[in-house]
């Protein structure tokens, strides 16, 4: 029961909820990457590489953070 796979009707059905992952991080079980894509759909930001937070210090990685972040509180896109 603590498992996210629990709370799929509800995370599929709140679009609020973003995530920005990354495939190889060390934390995702096997099928963990199809159970959230599956989920989310569009609202799933996921990079081929990066780790566990490994990659924030890269632009692209930072821009879909603050992308969701926007989309989310309804502010516009910086230009």
């Amino acid at each position: 029961r603590c498992d996210l796979h629990a709370l799929q009707p509800a995370l599929a059905g709140d679009g609020r909820l973003r995530v920005v992952a990354n495939r190889d991080d060390f934390l995702l079980q096997p099928g963990d990457v199809d159970f959230l894509q599956a989920t989310l759909q569009d609202r799933l930001v996921l990079f081929e590489e990066g780790g566990h937070l490994v990659n924030l210090g890269r632009p692209t990685v930072r821009q879909a953070i603050t992308g969701a972040l926007r989309q989310v509180l309804g502010v516009p896109p910086e230009n």
